[in-house]
């Protein structure tokens, strides 16, 4: 009896035991099981770096050119609670007070966004073109527009926001929102992006103002928050008003938005809760990300808030070396030379006769005045002293053979050869030695008295005359002793 009762309790001690060790071995695999889902996941740490940022500086600076419009959108087709009877819908919105275009050249420009119920959002840049929804499903379905900035940002005043609820064939109680409780649409982000930080931003209609929600604890003005939660990671915003996220990984991003009471719970209304698919592949070069990036200046993207800007085209600055001189001609150098200054203004302005002539009288002045002119301009080589030489001899023999103006015919063709003989000799050989030059200077010149050819003068006087002029060049270029002061020509 006493042995077959210490078995029983040996049998009890081991089943207790074996009892005891699968129990503690459950209970080690639930540790870690339970250890395993409480421990955050590599995804959820990656979200942690998830942070506001400020918006980009060209952002800031292109949103002044803007803030003198207050669009006004304004759906015109379909009306409200109209039923077509089709699959296609055809939308037309007009947009005031705001121009609405793509810039050619850098593809961004204000536009209107175009949402049909909660499918992604359609960018119009061109009012005048037609926008034909296809496909669409019977039933209620409801079309709000809204005007955008360049970038993705909404306009936020009042007006620039339009909804409309109609149906295809019948209605239907779907896609019909409350339009006495607020309504929240989503905006951004959505599409692709190649640059951070991405702009978070939505429209909120039917919705009172934080501070009018806040004036009194007891009115019936409910105020309200938005919960965002990006890829996991929830937050709450209390302010209408964009913001700029920085810390998303490169891929597919999702952000949900819920619109909530002054309580934290969802207020329920088609459209409060929606989400949105963005893809961010850094290192974009398109415009926006240029724009993000400060690769391109605010000033250099101003067509993108203003059709009618032109860039300023400056002219390039050429810099004058002083060093080079201006090549000048001939005639420059001889009008600047005050030595050939009161030549020059003869040749360049002849006076004209004091009297009228007759037709032979006005040939034979031309002649005997253009040989003598001619003959009387000095070389531009020659010294000062060979000028005076021959402007003082040349000039009072060229005065003396001028003919008087009423002399005959014969007289004056007689008195024509001789004096340009005489002209012509009186001009010095350019070819004179140096002592030559040195008795020119010593020679005086004398003051001839003039006297008037009368008409009494025949051919003998002019010949004697030329013959006087002769000797007195031929007793100038031999003669080493200076003539007497006494000299003169009768």
């Amino acid at each position: 009896m006493a042995f077959s009762k210490i078995l029983v309790q040996s049998s009890k001690l081991f089943w207790f035991g074996i009892l005891i060790f699968a129990l503690s071995w459950g209970l080690m695999g639930c540790g870690d099981r339970i250890e395993s889902k409480v421990s955050p996941s590599h995804r959820e740490a990656e979200l942690e770096s998830l942070a506001e940022a400020a918006p980009p500086q060209a952002f800031v600076e292109l949103a002044r050119s803007l803030l003198r419009y207050q669009p006004q959108v304004t759906i015109v087709s379909p009306k409200t609670e109209e039923i077509i009877a089709d699959t296609q819908v055809s939308v037309a919105v007009r947009v005031d007070d705001l121009p609405i275009y793509r810039d050619r050249d850098l593809g961004l420009g204000p536009h209107v966004a175009v949402i049909l119920d909660n499918e992604p959002m359609r960018e119009v840049y061109d009012l005048e073109e037609a926008l034909v929804l296809e496909d669409v499903a019977p039933g209620t379905h409801t079309l709000r527009v809204f005007a955008v900035k360049p970038w993705g940002e909404s306009f936020k005043n009042e007006g620039a926001y339009a909804q409309t609820t109609f149906s295809l064939f019948t209605p239907t109680p779907q896609n019909t929102p409350n339009t006495s409780q607020p309504i929240l649409t989503y905006n951004s982000p959505q599409g692709d992006y190649g640059a951070e930080p991405i702009l978070l931003d939505f429209y909120v209609a039917n919705a009172p103002l934080h501070l009018v929600a806040q004036e009194s604890n007891n009115d019936e003005i409910a105020d309200w928050r938005i919960r965002v939660t990006a890829n996991g990671k929830s937050f709450l915003l209390d302010r209408w008003s964009p913001i700029y996220l920085k810390g998303f990984e490169p891929g597919i991003n999702w952000v949900k938005l819920e619109f909530l009471d002054e309580y934290g719970n969802p207020v329920n209304n088609t459209f409060n809760t929606s989400v949105g698919l963005f893809n961010y592949q850094p290192g974009g070069d398109d415009t926006l990300s240029q724009l993000i990036n400060g690769e391109l200046a605010a000033l250099d993207a101003s067509a993108i808030v203003d059709p009618n800007y032109k860039p300023i085209e400056t002219a390039p600055i050429i810099v004058e070396d002083d060093s080079e001189e201006v090549p000048t001609t001939d005639e420059e150098v001889i009008l600047e030379s005050p030595e050939n200054e009161s030549i020059e203004l003869e040749k360049l302005s002849p006076s004209e006769p004091s009297q009228e002539l007759t037709s032979e009288e006005e040939i034979l002045e031309e002649n005997s005045s253009s040989q003598s002119s001619q003959e009387l301009i000095p070389d531009e080589t020659t010294t000062p002293e060979e000028e005076i030489l021959e402007e003082s001899p040349s000039s009072q023999s060229s005065q003396e053979l001028i003919p008087d103006e009423t002399t005959t015919p014969e007289e004056e063709m007689l008195e024509k050869s001789p004096s340009s003989q005489s002209s012509q000799e009186l001009i010095p050989d350019e070819t004179t030695t140096p002592e030559e030059e040195m008795l020119e200077d010593e020679i005086p010149m004398p003051e001839l008295e003039q006297e008037p050819i009368s008409v009494e003068n025949n051919v003998k006087d002019t010949e004697s005359s030329v013959s006087e002029t002769e000797n007195i060049e031929s007793t100038q270029e031999t003669s080493v002793d200076p003539p007497s002061e006494n000299f003169s020509i009768d």
